[in-house]
């Protein structure tokens, strides 16, 4: 009988109130709401809020959970332009630190895993951050030629696969709300097949407009 077993040996996440994986446990073993007032720093939540369902123009709540800190990056690190990274969707910088966390909480090195047939299946199902640089491409003020590497959700995959001298499989999949677990699904049968003998397997929605 052929071994299905699959061994999953490391994870790494972002969530509201949870920068790794050790704080989104404790969270959750203590029962913590990360649900608060919108920051007055996001948008003004009171000039938008009506508690009447399906107004036009408004929301009917006043309240959200939000990440910290998404534009934190250390390019250095990662020997990426400084000028690059700030164009950069912030979705596509997080998933590369979570990458790098991942694999380094395995105990594996980078350097070992280089050149080998690693997998990464990244769920995702759109990126606003366009929105932000249409404007500075339209008018010439972004000129970088990675702006279209930085913003085009279907490349955050195979950058991670470069960055990192991945030789598996790299694929962005879009299936709406089960993008993430469709990645784990298409992984584990790339394993299975041998197309890859390991893989990163992951999701992201940041929701930036």
């Amino acid at each position: 009988m052929k071994n299905t077993d699959i061994a999953i040996i490391s994870m790494s996440c972002r969530f509201p109130d949870a920068d790794n994986i050790q704080l989104f446990w404790e969270n959750l073993v203590s029962g913590k709401s990360s649900i608060q007032d919108i920051p007055q720093d996001r948008w003004d939540a009171k000039s938008f809020y009506n508690p009447i369902k399906g107004t036009p123009g408004k929301a009917n709540t006043k309240f959200g959970t939000f990440l910290n800190n998404i534009k934190n990056f250390d390019p250095d690190f990662f020997n990426i332009n400084e000028n690059d990274a700030m164009i950069m969707d912030p979705q596509q910088r997080i998933l590369i630190e979570l990458a790098y966390e991942a694999i380094i909480s395995s105990n594996y090195e980078i350097k070992d895993l280089s050149g080998k047939k690693i997998g990464v299946f990244l769920g995702i199902t759109k990126s606003d951050y366009m929105d932000f640089v249409q404007e500075g491409v339209l008018t010439g003020r972004l000129k970088q030629n990675t702006v279209v590497i930085g913003v085009l959700r279907n490349l955050i995959a195979s950058r991670i696969s470069n960055l990192f001298d991945f030789c598996g499989p790299s694929m962005t999949i879009d299936t709406a709300c089960s993008s993430a677990h469709v990645s784990l699904h298409i992984a584990r049968e790339s394993i299975l097949s041998g197309t890859c003998e390991m893989a990163l397997v992951g999701g992201i929605n940041l929701n930036l407009t």
